[in-house]
């Protein structure tokens, strides 16, 4: 059994694999533009209250907490 947490309680430097996503189809397209999606494997750069900045590949993209509070993670 997999522990699932909203990324916005993912603590900092920590490797997570994304495993569901609680958000509409309009955003789930936008995160799939910037290489956000199902089974994507992102670094945790910073974590502020839920405000998130994360490392995917060689790009680093911020996420407001509203956002990070909707999609559930996993740890590696």
């Amino acid at each position: 059994m997999t522990l699932l947490f909203p990324l916005s309680e993912a603590a900092e430097s920590l490797t997570v694999t994304i495993n569901s996503m609680a958000v509409s189809a309009q955003l789930q397209l936008k995160l799939l533009a910037m290489g956000i999606g199902l089974g994507s494997m992102i670094q945790i750069l910073k974590n502020r209250k839920g405000d998130v900045v994360l490392s995917k590949g060689h790009c680093r993209i911020g996420l407001g907490r509203n956002i990070s509070q909707q999609l559930f993670v996993e740890m590696i």
